[in-house]
């Protein structure tokens, strides 16, 4: 085979082995393993009382599942290091059958906002 011949045959190949990587990664992009129960992957300090309001849940464009098995777990504001951070939404795969995903929400209390974690029940 001439170098000619390699250079398409790996090109064709090369793009095509690409195009998958891409796929499979946009596909699993979305993805993630479920919080354990009980918990969020991002949050404050349960208890922690927060001086400042938090801002206004940001509204989040929802994909296509990428599996029947899979929920969607909203996104919430986190509060670290003294400002507001945005944790995105995503699909995960609940800890066992028909549980549904509680969201987390943030308390307004006389000492501050206090954040209640999400959790499966």
């Amino acid at each position: 085979m001439s170098a000619r011949e390699k250079r398409i045959v790996w090109g064709t190949a090369g793009r095509k082995l690409l195009l998958l990587s891409n796929v499979v990664g946009l596909g699993l992009a979305g993805c993630s393993a479920p919080p354990p129960a009980g918990k969020e992957v991002v949050a404050p300090p349960a208890g922690q009382a927060i001086t400042v309001a938090p801002p206004a849940p940001r509204p989040e464009v929802v994909g296509a599942s990428p599996g029947a098995a899979f929920l969607w777990v909203p996104g919430y504001w986190a509060y670290r290091e003294g400002r507001w951070h945005w944790v995105p939404g995503r699909w995960a795969v609940p800890p066992r059958p028909h549980a549904l995903w509680a969201p987390g929400r943030w308390n307004n209390t006389p000492n501050g906002w206090v954040w209640t974690p999400g959790h499966w029940d």
